[in-house]
């Protein structure tokens, strides 16, 4: 039989890569032990440092190997799917504050790669480590004081989730999210939510699946509200039954079915079931004909199966060896095929012109609509601009204004 604590010791010794004896293993042993600790009944909530096995995972990415990460990535995910991992439950770690550093009460400074004491004007400045007397090249004030890490009374309380935003891993943060109980909105000692700790490099590819569980949890609210008045609407008819002035009773009844049908359509409205490819390219660029020759913007439309329509520039050259460049490699050899005007004449072969309805449909809709939002959360933008979009194909349908011009 094993003790609870042994097995806890256990599952954070595998995730360390380590035995019960601290002896350095194989990740698949580690895998291993990993499980058996969970067999033998390991707290998947216990604290070790002020972590629990959950954000030790995560933090033991930025110093492990990539054979060591598929194997971490199997521990986050069977930790996840525990009946018992609370995936909200914050971190104990003392903050951590850089403070100019002290020795006996004076000041200490940075020279010559080592640490001084300044026990100026009554006493000699001294080395830090041997205590022995500074050359007379030290002055106090041209130098920068040391600095040191001190531990206060606060707690970081980060949950699992902030910790893989601060470091960017994607894939944990993925893993994180499969939890039906993650809650994104939690925050820390710094009052930051999870979404606020995004790394920058990683924040494009990370923000759309907060987006996504934000949706769904606006979606869940709504239906609620829908099923409360709804369910009102039907108690309020059965009392009309029994009431001998129903009347009253039937407006109420009638009033609660349509706010419960206004809440039941917010929850079920056309966003939900559009799904956007979303393509990013360099934000400095307004224009993706601006962008020509870039490599990651042909290999992302690749990726997306988009078909590119892009110019390329005057003295561009193919590229055989890679295959997301094929159609600008077609472009650039049909270009080169024509005798003169080559690009126009490519331009008239593949209708380039109609790229201008598109910047006469934006037109249309903020000459219409304006040019700004009237909701403030992005689901709820998402959806005024489906409904912009649909009022404006209806008036297309009616028909188009026609115009003559006036000699």
């Amino acid at each position: 039989m094993f003790s609870t604590s042994e097995a806890t010791k256990k599952l954070f010794k595998a995730i360390e890569f380590q035995n019960a004896s601290g002896e350095r293993i194989t990740p698949e042993e580690a895998w291993n032990h990993f499980q058996q600790a969970l067999k033998e009944g390991a707290n998947v909530n216990a604290f070790e440092d002020g972590m629990t096995p959950l954000m030790c995972i995560i933090s033991a990415f930025v110093t492990s190997n990539n054979e060591e990460h598929q194997y971490l990535e199997l521990m986050a995910k069977l930790l996840v799917q525990h009946k018992k991992i609370d995936v909200n439950i914050k971190s104990k770690q003392a903050v951590m504050e850089r403070r100019p550093k002290e020795h006996d009460g004076y000041p200490v400074y940075e020279f010559e790669e080592r640490e001084v004491v300044d026990r100026s004007p009554y006493l000699r400045c001294i080395y830090l480590d041997n205590s022995q007397p500074v050359n007379e090249g030290f002055i106090p004030q041209n130098y920068a004081r040391a600095e040191e890490e001190i531990k206060t009374g606060k707690k970081e309380k980060n949950t699992a989730l902030h910790i893989a935003c601060k470091l960017g891993n994607v894939n944990m943060i993925e893993i994180l999210l499969t939890h039906p109980n993650i809650k994104p909105n939690i925050k820390n000692y710094e009052n930051k939510s999870p979404r606020n700790c995004i790394a920058g490099h990683v924040k494009k590819a990370i923000e759309p699946e907060f987006l996504k569980i934000e949706a769904v949890a606006q979606k869940r609210k709504q239906t609620n509200y829908a099923c409360a008045f709804l369910l009102s609407g039907v108690f309020a008819v059965g009392l009309c039954f029994v009431v001998d002035n129903p009347v009253p009773l039937a407006a109420t009844s009638l009033l609660f079915f349509a706010i419960g049908c206004g809440f039941l359509y917010r929850a079920n409205t056309v966003i939900n079931d559009v799904s956007f490819s979303q393509v990013i390219v360099n934000e400095r660029a307004s224009d993706l004909s601006v962008q020509i020759d870039r490599k990651k913007l042909y290999k992302l439309c690749d990726e997306l199966d988009i078909k590119t329509r892009i110019p390329p520039q005057n003295n561009a050259v193919e590229h055989p060896k890679l295959d997301y460049m094929n159609e600008r490699n077609s472009t650039i050899k049909l270009i080169k095929s024509y005798d003169e005007d080559g690009m126009k004449r490519w331009k008239k072969e593949i209708n380039y012109w109609k790229r201008s309805y598109i910047e006469s449909f934006f037109s249309r809709l903020k000459q219409i609509f304006g040019f700004s939002f009237r909701n403030k959360s992005e689901i709820n933008r998402e959806k005024e601009l489906l409904l912009k979009c649909y009022l404006l194909n209806k008036f297309t349908e009616i028909g188009m204004a026609k115009f003559d011009i006036a000699s």
